[in-house]
Parts: C-alpha cells; sequence; structure tokens
C-alpha cells in the first residue's frame, strides 16, 4: 500500500474530517463490486471518515458522500477524483488527488464480505471498522475504532484515540490519543506519546503485553491466566495491574522514582522509602515489568 506520510500535515491543514453517510439520497453515490475471491480490501484516502463493516455478503458495497468546504456537495463535482475497482488480487477504492488544493473531503460506508483483509492509508478522518481477517490502518489525524477482527491487527495515527476489542493481535501506535483494548487473543504493543492506556484481557489471552506512553497512567486487567510477559512504562503517571488468576513462578519488578508502591501479592517485596518505590517477586515463570518516573504502582489479585 502507498502511504505518502509527508501529506498528513497537508491534510491536517485542510481541517477535513467529513461527516457521516446517512444523508439525502441525492447526494449519496453507491456502487457495488465483485471481489471475484480476491483476499483483500484496500483503500488510499485523502480525507473523509471511513466506515467498515464486514458481514456475510459476497460484494463490496459503498456509499459514498462528499463534501466540499463544510457542506454537502453531489456525486457529479467528485466522482473524477475517485476510482472504485477489481484488480487482481484485491478490491481498491482511491481518493489520491494530489496538489496544494484540497477542495473536497468523502465520506465512505463500505460493507465488505467478513473474510477479506483490511488495509487503509487515510490522510485526515475517523474510522470505524468492524469485522476482517486481519487490518493494516495508518491516518493522518483522527481516531479509529476496530472491532471482531478475526487476524492481526496494525494500527498507526498522528493524532486521535483508539479503540480496538476481540482482535487476534495487536500493534497500535498514536502520536497523540489515549488507547483503550479489550479481548485481544494474542501478543499486544501500545504505544501513545501522549495519553493514557486500558488494556483489559480475557480468559483466553496468550502472548506477551508491551505498552508505553510518554504521559498518561497505564492501567492493565487480566480476566484469566496468562502465559506472556508485560512490560509496561510510562514517563508521567500511575500504573494499575489487577490479577485474576496470577501464574505459577509469576515475577515481578516494579519501580517508581516519586510515588508509593502495594501490592497483596503473596511473597512480594515491597519497598517504599524517600517518596521512590519497588515491589520485587521472584519466579521463573512469566514476568511483569512496571516502571514510572513519577506516579503510584499498584499490583493485586482482585
Amino acid at each position: 500500500m502507498r502511504f505518502l506520510s509527508f501529506l498528513a500535515a497537508l491534510f491536517l491543514a485542510c481541517g477535513f474530517t467529513g461527516g457521516g453517510v446517512d444523508v439525502d439520497p441525492q447526494y449519496q453515490h453507491k456502487v457495488a463490486l465483485d471481489p471475484a475471491g480476491a483476499p483483500r480490501l484496500t483503500i488510499e484516502w485523502r480525507s473523509g471518515g471511513i466506515e467498515l463493516i464486514g458481514d456475510g455478503g459476497d460484494s463490496v458495497r459503498v456509499t459514498a458522500v462528499g463534501w466540499k468546504y463544510g457542506g454537502l456537495v453531489e456525486s457529479e463535482e467528485w466522482l473524477h477524483l475517485v476510482k472504485f475497482q477489481r484488480e487482481p488480487d484485491r478490491v481498491a477504492l482511491e481518493f489520491t488527488q494530489s496538489g496544494v488544493a484540497c477542495p473536497y473531503s468523502i465520506t465512505l460506508q463500505v460493507r465488505f464480505p467478513r473474510g477479506m483483509a483490511v488495509e487503509v492509508a487515510n490522510g485526515s478522518g475517523e474510522l470505524i471498522l468492524s469485522g476482517g481477517s486481519s487490518a493494516v490502518i495508518e491516518l493522518g489525524s483522527g481516531g479509529a475504532t476496530v472491532t471482531g477482527v478475526t487476524g492481526d491487527v496494525s494500527v498507526e495515527t498522528g493524532s486521535g484515540g483508539v479503540v480496538v476489542e476481540d482482535v487476534g493481535s495487536l500493534k497500535v501506535h498514536s502520536a497523540s490519543g489515549g488507547l483503550e483494548i479489550s479481548r485481544v487473543a494474542g501478543a499486544v504493543e501500545a504505544e501513545t506519546a501522549s495519553g493514557g492506556i486500558e488494556i483489559g484481557l480475557g480468559a483466553g489471552h496468550a502472548g506477551p503485553v508491551s505498552a508505553e506512553t510518554g504521559s498518561g497512567g497505564i492501567e492493565l486487567e487480566y480476566g484469566g491466566p496468562f502465559t506472556g510477559d508485560a512490560d509496561l512504562g510510562t514517563g508521567s503517571g500511575s500504573i494499575t495491574v489487577g490479577l485474576t488468576a496470577p501464574p505459577e513462578g509469576l515475577a515481578i519488578e516494579a519501580e517508581t522514582s516519586s510515588g508509593g508502591v502495594s501490592t497483596n501479592l503473596p511473597g512480594a517485596s515491597v519497598f517504599n522509602r524517600y517518596g521512590a518505590g519497588e515491589i520485587q517477586l521472584r519466579g521463573a515463570g512469566p514476568k511483569i515489568s512496571l516502571d514510572t518516573a513519577s506516579g503510584s504502582i499498584e499490583v493485586n489479585v482482585r
């Protein structure tokens, strides 16, 4: 997928995020494409909100709505700027008009067979995705909500919060925005330059967890046994870890440079002195590593 990162600033300057597609039908453009076995749906979009819905259908059904300077415009004005086409290995939707002038924002709602992989590069606008076999999402600016993807998910946004739920594995990065993550079956890698991180994992989770924020608190809740290590760090904020069923041989190393620590784990050593604190628990099993420059740390069995 082509994604020109330098365009992100241009999209931001244009200030377009687009609106929804629930408008008068005269402003809607609809098209249906037969994927004919193509495994991927790719969207390379200049600006506009995008909603993707995986369902039991056998075609890719697109509803597009155009905006110009915040007002609705009929499709005849912008159809020459977009492509909706079936290619040998994918169904491709493209809105990549170049140049410094950017008067149009085009909002999409796309329904697709839920077994397809999804790849999206959107310069400016919110994204909502439900379903798919995997997802790769790159946003110049705008938040993302991703649910119900059976395989690997990768999300990157220059500005905006991210919510992810019920996916196979996850890598997510936001330059500015909070992260909310729940029910990931495999590995989790979460990073934001500014914002809190909340992670809730179910009883079936297996794999490592990594979470880092430059400024914000981190909360990690395990809903059952787990097998992977966890490494959590924040430049400024508290860290809270809740355990439902600590695994055999659990090891913990936790340290704060400015703040207190507490835990109810049997056998753990707790040190609070001179405004700093540490938690240590020796073990040969999964390891939880926690570090904050300024903030408290709490690790408890619920």
